[in-house]
Parts: structure tokens; C-alpha cells; sequence
């Protein structure tokens, strides 16, 4: 959510054919059949949905049978700042410019020369722009458009995005006093507890992706890129964490994602199912040792 150019963060042609194909011909499966196939696609057979043992198939498990009204105000990324704002405070949310219903209703004039858009209704897809004069109005309207037109629940069945009222945001370019690019610190949390903590530096399909303990002991996972850099705990993790503890005790799972940026706390995203649970993990036993912390109620 992060600018460090005009760029949009999305997938390949490849992968952008793959989503057709299943938006389309994965609608005439059940959720529990899609999410089936979706998961032997990347591990080579279905999930155990009956006794679900690693993260992944645990992610699985939580897709189908953890539904909570909640979530789907969570993911929304317009009512999630109203229910940050009342329970936690404005002072958490990212500045924002504006609320729209299409790309025609964008006064780009009164943007300021670096903003961030992206859909309310999606995860993972955004623009970032440096100087909105250099902006490629047919492209990215083109893009914007493409956002629209997605139900982002059918990509994964990710119950909690489906039916979101699908408008634009635009929010304020952030950036930090000491690293440029605000570091992300996604708080994988089990149980309304905190227990593992990711932390990615610089944005883009190739930012670093480091692993820790809460105490800041790096761990030896990854679930896309190997850790290649060397973090210190920032001054203000400690209050960081305080508040990640407060939010995250109604839930069974999910991912607190948060900012620090110039010594301030932002929170991010509440992300219910990391990468879907469609993303291997390295090595593999990371994915048995994450699904131990999780209990489910089954």
C-alpha cells in the first residue's frame, strides 16, 4: 500500500489468463470443491479438510468454516477505517483523499502529485504513483476498470470479499524519515495470540520477506523469497505489539498487518488467509510447524 512508483502490482498475462479461466469455469463448482482443486493445483493433492494438519490445509478449513459477519466489514477497505476509527482510533488509519465510484469520478487536479489507488472490494491489487503527470490515463483506467468488473471472491473463495460494494480509494503517499518505503510488519496471529511475525522491506513481487520470533529472533521460513537481510527491532515494537494483542483476540486466525512510519503506528490490513494457503512454504516443515499453532475447533 506503499508508493515507490507508477507501477501496479498484479500478476503476469499468465497469471491474469489462469484468473479468467477460473472465474469462469470455476463458478459452476461449490466453494468446497473449488477451494479442493485450487489447493492440489499448488501442492499436487486435495487438502485434508476432515483433519487438517499443516497451515495450509488449515487455511482451507478456515475459508469454508470460519464465517463471521465481521470479516466481510474487515476486508472491506472502506468500512474496515470506520471500525479501526471507532475501536481504535484515527490516528491508526492512513490519510485518505477520496472515495470514488469509477475512474471518471477521479479529479486528478486535486490529487496531490504522489497518491496510492486501489479497490475496496480486493487484496493485492493497487497503484502507485510517483508524478501524476506521467500517469497513462487509457492505462490505467483500463486497469482500474478491470478492478471493477472482479469479484475478487471467486479468485480464491475467500467468503469474507464476496458481495463487497466495489469502489476506489485513494490514500495519501507514505513515507518514512529513516527508510523511504515504510516497512510492513504482518503479525501472524493464532488464536488471539501473536506468534510469528513477518516483516517485507520495499514493495514490488521481489521485495525481501523476513521472518521472526516476537522476540526478533529471525526464523529460518519463508513462503516466497528467502530472508537476505538483517532487521533490528524498531524502538516503538513493543507498544506496535500491545495494540496487535488487543485487536486480534476474537479471532481464530489472521494475519495484523501494521506500519511504522516515522515513528508512528499505522495499521495496515486484516488479512484472514495468508496467500490464500496457496503458497508452498521453505522449507516444508514451516507448513506443519505454523498449522501446530493453530487449534481449530473441530
Amino acid at each position: 500500500m506503499i508508493p515507490t512508483g507508477a507501477a501496479e502490482i498484479m500478476g503476469n498475462k499468465t497469471n491474469r489468463i489462469g484468473l479468467i479461466i477460473r472465474h469462469t469455469l470455476g463458478r459452476l463448482l461449490s466453494d468446497k470443491s473449488y477451494i479442493s482443486h485450487d489447493f492440489k493445483r499448488v501442492f499436487g493433492k486435495k487438502p485434508d479438510l476432515e483433519n487438517p494438519v499443516t497451515y495450509s490445509e488449515k487455511l482451507q478449513w478456515l475459508k469454508l468454516y470460519d464465517r463471521k459477519p465481521l470479516y466481510k466489514t474487515l476486508a472491506d477497505k472502506i468500512a474496515v477505517r470506520d471500525y479501526i476509527s471507532k475501536n481504535y482510533g484515527s490516528r491508526y488509519l492512513f490519510p485518505l483523499h477520496g472515495v470514488y465510484d469509477s475512474y471518471d469520478d477521479i479529479d486528478f487536479n486535486v490529487l496531490p502529485n504522489k497518491f496510492v489507488l486501489k479497490p475496496s472490494h480486493a487484496s493485492g491489487h493497487i497503484f502507485f504513483c510517483e508524478n501524476k503527470d506521467e500517469i497513462d490515463h487509457r492505462a490505467l483506467r483500463k486497469t482500474v476498470n478491470r478492478w471493477l468488473r472482479t469479484d475478487y471472491y471467486y479468485e480464491h473463495r475467500e467468503w469474507q470479499y464476496k458481495g463487497i460494494q466495489r469502489k476506489l480509494l485513494c490514500e495519501k503517499y507514505m513515507v518514512d524519515s529513516e527508510y523511504g518505503v515504510p516497512r510492513n510488519y504482518k503479525f501472524f496471529c493464532f488464536n488471539g495470540e501473536p506468534k510469528v511475525l513477518l516483516v517485507t522491506t520495499g514493495n514490488g513481487p521481489n521485495r525481501p520477506q523476513n521472518y521472526f520470533d516476537l522476540d526478533f529472533n529471525a526464523l529460518d521460513i519463508c513462503s516466497d523469497r528467502r530472508n537476505i537481510e538483517k532487521l533490528e527491532k524498531p524502538e516503538n515494537f513493543d507498544e506496535m505489539l500491545f495494540l496487535v494483542r488487543k485487536i486480534v483476540k476474537p479471532f481464530l486466525h489472521v494475519r495484523m498487518d501494521m506500519y511504522i512510519i516515522s515513528g508512528k503506528i499505522y495499521i495496515g490490513e486484516f488479512t484472514f488467509h495468508h496467500y490464500s494457503g496457496v503458497k508452498k512454504w521453505h522449507p516444508e516443515s514451516a507448513d506443519l510447524e505454523l498449522g501446530a499453532m493453530l487449534e481449530l475447533p473441530i
